[in-house]
């Protein structure tokens, strides 16, 4: 007596990905009135400019007064283009004034219950290597305290890593603690005397450290989801970073069940700060903002407002957050700022200045790499992993690499030798065996490879250059020598 409805789809149609963004913008807006009422919206706005961009409250007391003859517009019309396009730009641009400074409240660094020093002031801090859209970032997490940082690393040479592990050290001393021990895998050999004297632990070839693998994966699947709900199919470089200082921030504001205390957060026993305040969260990550600007002289015809996409907040006491300009991709930050309706032509601009970067696509997420003293093999999630349960080991080859057997030849190939590379994986191949992300990875690899086939070539041309020289100077001595027991014979 029970009914079944069987969904039966396709299997190309199971296969196909799908990018999915959570961002509301105009068109998703669109969906909500009937045709109609849309055209309306777009005539009111219209109307709006043509007198000259009247404010918001006397426009409708103009349309509701009747003192336009023969509007077929209403106020309910003027409110519904409000609901779906925002405020107008121009307006902000052209009239917005500046805002009085906010005040800077005083805050104190919390201090700290004495059980913490005692049991808890040694240390052990779990360092490693993550990788965004290939923008690498040094991040550490230390067990028992949980508290995470990551930095963005222009190269990975031994000098960055020093620099950026030389703050973390810092901001754990400030706070009393000591850090007598660091656990990392080969790559980090080479720090090994510029951080006594601590002492450095490194992990066997096959052997990774749970705590800062498994925290990867945290960060990556909440990098992930930041990314994917802009609605852009490239993300620039202050985006990524943005999101990783987002997500790193967010994990250590609140108290974990696995940590020292469950009252205390991560962040205020090594920072100090306060927990954070409500009222300081005020955007989310990749709204479309105008960001008040002060201009000198102020009388001049340039714009109030410059276009902008909302970051990560600063930290400061004042609430205000790291913006991109989108007109130049740089980051700024800002305390005053206007939220407006994402349009498509704001994501055409943010994939334009993505694409100047040379950044990846991200068809089904952005690109993720797992990093091994091998190289950086991509990943690919099955399961999302709580924060709670990071104390615990687990064998990340088995439950983070899900790799299939071609593109693991594929890989190894392209790891391996740059020549047989050049024969094997062709275009075809890559169109037959690999997904997008998958393609885009391994065409940045080829290209790497090819760097460094240039490399190897540069190197061999001067290697050879050297030997030219060397039989050069071999056959100068050789004639002298020659010469010289002529002379001899000659004169004996």
């Amino acid at each position: 007596g029970l009914y079944v409805w069987e969904n039966k789809i396709s299997q190309q149609q199971q296969q196909q990905p799908q990018h999915v963004a959570f961002a509301q913008t105009t068109s998703d807006l669109e969906k909500l009135y009937t045709p109609r009422q849309v055209q309306q919206a777009q005539n009111v706005r219209e109307l709006q400019r043509r007198l000259a961009y009247p404010p918001q409250q006397k426009f409708e007391q103009i349309i509701k007064s009747g003192f336009l003859r023969n509007c077929p517009y209403t106020v309910d019309d003027v409110r519904r283009s409000y609901h779906i396009y925002g405020p107008i730009v121009e307006v902000l641009k052209g009239k917005t004034t500046r805002a009085r400074p906010t005040i800077v409240p005083s805050q104190r660094l919390v201090q700290l219950p004495s059980y913490i020093h005692e049991k808890h002031q040694h240390v052990t801090l779990c360092v490693d290597l993550l990788s965004v859209n290939g923008h690498y970032f040094l991040h550490t997490i230390s067990r028992n305290i949980r508290f995470r940082t990551t930095s963005p690393l222009p190269n990975r040479t031994k000098k960055q890593l020093v620099r950026r592990l030389e703050p973390v050290f810092q901001q754990y001393h400030s706070r009393g603690f000591d850090i007598n021990e660091v656990l990392a895998d080969n790559e980090f050999q080479c720090i090994e005397a510029d951080i006594l004297p601590t002492r450095l632990n490194l992990v066997s070839r096959n052997e990774h450290v749970g705590d800062v693998e498994n925290s990867n994966k945290y960060l990556k699947q909440t990098v992930r989801s930041l990314l994917c709900s802009v609605g852009a199919r490239r993300v620039p470089k202050a985006m990524v970073i943005g999101a990783m200082d987002l997500a790193t921030t967010c994990s250590n504001a609140f108290p974990l069940s696995n940590g020292i205390s469950d009252s205390i957060s991560p962040s205020t026993i090594v920072t100090g700060r306060a927990p954070l305040d409500f009222n300081n969260l005020k955007v989310t990550f990749g709204s479309y903002v105008q960001i008040h600007i002060h201009n000198n002289p102020t009388n001049s015809m340039q714009p109030r407002t410059i276009d902008a996409i909302a970051l990560n907040p600063t930290g400061n006491t004042q609430g205000s957050y790291y913006f991109m300009n989108l007109d130049t991709g740089q980051r700024m930050s800002a305390n005053k700022w206007i939220p407006c309706r994402l349009t498509s032509h704001v994501l055409a601009n943010i994939e334009r200045l993505a694409e100047a970067e040379n950044q990846p696509l991200m068809i089904d997420g952005p690109s993720m790499f797992w990093h091994t003293a091998h190289g950086d093999i991509p990943l690919a999630d099955s399961s999302v992993v709580h924060d709670d349960h990071q104390g615990a080991a687990y064998d990340v080859v088995s439950d983070d690499v899900t790799i299939t057997t071609s593109i693991r030849m594929t890989v190894m190939t392209v790891i391996m030798s740059p020549v047989m590379m050049k024969m094997t994986a062709t275009s075809s191949m890559m169109t037959i065996l690999l997904p997008v992300t998958q393609k885009e990875w391994l065409l940045i690899a080829m290209r790497k490879f090819k760097e460094r086939l240039s490399k190897f070539k540069e190197r061999t041309w001067k290697i050879q250059e050297l030997m030219r020289k060397f039989k050069f100077k071999e056959r100068m001595i050789t004639t002298v020598s020659m010469t010289r027991t002529k002379e001899r014979r000659r004169k004996s």
